[in-house]
Formats: structure tokens, C-alpha cells, sequence
């Protein structure tokens, strides 16, 4: 199983929100790594309720702050975010009716790593802080 690394470019100037970021990647590779190496059951239902309770606590708070800035991006973080929520629980419900957890389970988490939640921080949240240096200050 990939190990995913934190990389400059997924970095959105935001420290709070790259401090996020990297948390997020860290608490899926827990789970991957006690997946990989056969770790009770109990350990792999924790590691991934804590990367999921972190997932929401993550995108209220970025929702929270694009709402703060005036993001004109933040419908569509809405909208992604509550994709992504949906589809995190997928991937519990794979676990939950013990379908496959010793692969499916943990592919789908790392598909979901590569293709929904690490483009995210690249192309949406990268995009909104960028946005937000190139827009004029706002009047007082």
C-alpha cells in the first residue's frame, strides 16, 4: 500500500488549513499502515473513525473560514465536501457489511486518497487562497 507524503504544491499558504492538510494524510496512512500489517480489528476501527471524525472537523472549519473571507468559491467547497463526505461513508459501508476488508476496504480508501481528496487540496483549496491574495483588500 502507498504511502502518501505531504508535498509543497498541495500547500495552500494557509497555515491552519495546511496543518489540517497534513494531518488528514497522516491519520489515513495510520489506517493504511494497521491495514497493511494486519492490526486488530478494534485498531482499524478506530484509525478510521479518527480520520473520519477529522475529515468533517476539517471541512466545517475550511467551510468556516471561506465563509470568513468571502470565498466565491465556497459553494462549490460545499458541494465537494459533502461529495466527499458520501463517499467516505461508502467506504465504511464496504467495512461495515465485512465485504472484503482485508483489500476493498483499504484500496478504496487509498483510491479516494489519490483521485478525490489529495486533487481537492491542489485544485479547490489551493485555488480559494489564491483567489484570496489576488483580490484587493477589502473596503473599510
Amino acid at each position: 500500500m502507498a504511502r502518501f507524503e505531504w508535498k509543497a504544491d498541495l500547500a495552500t499558504g494557509d497555515e491552519v488549513v495546511d496543518s489540517q492538510h497534513r494531518q488528514l494524510i497522516e491519520f489515513a496512512n495510520r489506517f493504511l499502515e494497521a491495514a497493511q500489517h494486519g492490526r486488530e480489528k478494534a485498531i482499524l476501527q478506530n484509525s478510521f473513525e479518527m480520520l473520519e471524525r477529522y475529515t468533517h472537523e476539517h471541512f466545517r472549519d475550511e467551510e468556516r473560514l471561506f465563509r470568513k473571507i468571502g470565498s466565491r468559491r465556497l459553494d462549490d467547497q460545499r458541494t465537494q465536501h459533502a461529495q466527499m463526505r458520501n463517499e467516505l461513508k461508502a467506504i465504511r459501508s464496504l467495512w461495515m457489511s465485512n465485504f472484503g476488508f482485508v483489500n476493498e476496504v483499504p484500496r478504496a480508501l487509498e483510491a479516494w486518497l489519490e483521485t478525490r481528496l489529495l486533487p481537492h487540496f491542489f485544485e479547490h483549496d489551493r485555488r480559494a487562497f489564491e483567489d484570496r491574495r489576488a483580490s484587493p483588500p477589502p473596503r473599510k
